[in-house]
């Protein structure tokens, strides 16, 4: 099994949710993917619609929010479940 995420980034209000509290959902979800063995063994497939994404998205990902969020992902990645 393929485990599909359809997300649609520009939808997300930076006024009502914070970079850490995305990341943070983001990272939940794909430590609860990665526990379905079928998800681990095929993959995960991600489609985003960026359409309403701007540059007041982007600029919510300071260098040390994304150094933040990829070591946490890493710790994610490289632990034993």
């Amino acid at each position: 099994m393929v485990l599909i995420i359809i997300g649609a980034l520009g939808a997300w209000d930076p006024d009502e949710v914070s970079i850490d509290e995305f990341c943070k959902a983001m990272l939940f979800i794909i430590e609860e993917a990665w526990e379905i063995e079928d998800v681990e063994r095929h993959g995960v497939v991600s489609i985003y619609n960026n359409s309403r994404f701007t540059a007041r998205h982007l600029f919510m990902w300071t260098p040390v929010q994304l150094k933040k969020c990829v070591s946490l992902f890493w710790v994610i990645a490289t632990s034993d479940f």
